[in-house]
């Protein structure tokens, strides 16, 4: 499917599912604390909060930045990629960018947020741009940059967690020819 086609702007079941437990964690999340991402808990054997701190938002800004990125760019990529390939890939990606929080930042440190998944989403379709691109009109490609740019400018942001931004990122280039499919 081309990303203008009319199949790309239907709601996508899974990043839809997502959403709507993202907001419905937010509506409760001051009852979460046990899932925020928290790499004290972590070294303590709290293995957990590396996936479900992915769907805890400190903030109502930052579930609304989150949820936006994660529409824009599930609503092709989940096409693209089949949906179990799409959920494996916020997954992994998420993940992977929680993991390397626990390793690069203090024992103290304290996260929450999808970003490291919605990277790894972002470096999925960066791949496939790059791989594919005799495929994309020129409007196709400078959407996904101008959508890249903006989801870059969350590395600016306060509580900012860049270490899963670039974790999330990377994991989702390394991740995605195993799991796209052409």
């Amino acid at each position: 499917m081309i990303f203008g086609s009319r199949a790309a702007f239907r709601f996508p079941p899974v990043t839809t599912c997502l959403l709507i437990l993202q907001l419905s964690l937010w509506l409760i999340h001051p009852l979460l604390f046990a899932g925020v991402g928290c790499n004290q808990c972590l070294a303590h054997g709290e293995w957990w909060r590396l996936a479900t701190s992915l769907f805890i938002h400190y903030s109502f800004s930052h579930l609304v930045g989150n949820s936006l990125c994660l529409f824009a760019i599930g609503s092709f990529l989940e096409i693209r990629l089949t949906k179990i390939r799409f959920l494996l890939l916020f997954f992994a990606a998420g993940i992977a960018g929680n993991i390397l929080t626990f390793l690069v930042m203090p024992v103290n440190f304290v996260h929450t947020g999808a970003s490291g998944a919605i990277f790894g989403l972002l470096g999925a379709q960066l791949y496939m741009f790059y791989t594919e691109r005799h495929r994309y009109s020129r409007e196709q490609i400078l959407l996904v940059f101008a959508l890249a740019l903006l989801v870059t400018a969350t590395f600016f942001g306060p509580n900012t967690n860049i270490i899963a931004h670039l974790g999330g990122l990377l994991a989702g280039g390394l991740f995605t020819p195993f799991l796209y499919k052409k």
